[in-house]
């Protein structure tokens, strides 16, 4: 997921805004997903070559603890349909900004899954 997005951001450029939350500001325990779904289960195999890699940060976002993921999307909707301030980067963010790309790369190990942003 995360190649795509930043594919996606490298194609929409300017006209698109990525917002990147740091690893370190999520709560990768996942508490409201083990606690409310069966999804918690399958997060031990939260591993690199797994297809559920990367799950644990999906879900973490999902949980929201403290608010890391709803600021930016409530602050983006309020800016598009209320006339708001424009979007602001913050410490929770990858380099404490908008448009910056985490660190690493991802191999998906199933090639079978192509971009939707292929042409």
């Amino acid at each position: 997921l995360r190649s795509g997005v930043s594919r996606a951001a490298d194609i929409l450029g300017e006209r698109g805004t990525l917002v990147t939350i740091k690893e370190s500001a999520l709560d990768l325990s996942t508490p409201v997903t083990r606690a409310t779904t069966s999804w918690g289960a399958f997060l031990v195999a939260d591993c690199y070559g797994s297809p559920l890699y990367g799950a644990s940060r999906h879900f973490a976002l999902a949980d929201d603890v403290d608010a890391v993921s709803s600021a930016p999307v409530a602050a983006f909707l309020k800016q598009q349909f209320c006339g708001g301030a424009p979007l602001q980067g913050s410490d929770t963010m990858v380099e404490g900004r908008l448009n910056s790309k985490a660190a690493g790369s991802l191999c998906a190990p199933f090639p079978l899954f192509v971009s939707c942003f292929e042409s």
